[in-house]
């Protein structure tokens, strides 16, 4: 990798089409259902067979979308294992 990962400051580039005070097109911009689907392959709620899950500290559909870029997970499973848990 040649940057950090960031996935919530990609969902706000995604949403506002504005990064790093530059604004790109925003005839581009998607909605935060689109960039959610976009990055979660799709997978829209907790089912069977699907054993990755993201608890977050706040609901980002409540949150302006210049505000995306902060939110923070407070567990993390992945193929149904915590792999990450907020102190």
């Amino acid at each position: 990798p040649v940057c950090p990962v960031q996935p919530w400051q990609a969902m706000q580039d995604a949403v506002t089409r504005n990064a790093q005070g530059r604004a790109w097109h925003p005839e581009q911009r998607i909605t935060l259902s689109q960039a959610m689907l976009a990055s979660t392959n799709r997978v829209a709620r907790v089912a069977d067979g699907h054993p990755d899950v993201v608890l977050l500290e706040c609901n980002p559909f409540e949150l302006a979308a210049d505000r995306l870029a902060g939110v923070r997970a407070w567990l993390t499973v992945v193929d149904g294992r915590v792999v990450h848990r907020s102190e």
